[in-house]
C-alpha cells in the first residue's frame, strides 16, 4: 500500500479495544483527474473472557 503511493492513517481507542484505520491511495478518476480512494475499517479486539465487542456496532 504504502509502497504504490497510499496510506495507511490509524486512530487507537485506547481502553476501548478497537483501532480504526483509514487506508487511502492515490487513483485516476473516471474523468482522467487525480483523486484519492479512502477506505475507512473499524477493528475491534475479542479476547477470551472478555465482553463481546459486537452489540452496538454495525454488524447490529
Amino acid at each position: 500500500m504504502v509502497n504504490g503511493g497510499g496510506h495507511v492513517d490509524r486512530e487507537y481507542g485506547v481502553g476501548r479495544g478497537r483501532i480504526d484505520l483509514l487506508v487511502r491511495w492515490p487513483h485516476t478518476g473516471e474523468d482522467g483527474k487525480r483523486a484519492w480512494q479512502r477506505e475507512a475499517i473499524e477493528l475491534k479486539v475479542w479476547r477470551a473472557g472478555e465482553r463481546d465487542p459486537l452489540p452496538g456496532s454495525a454488524q447490529n
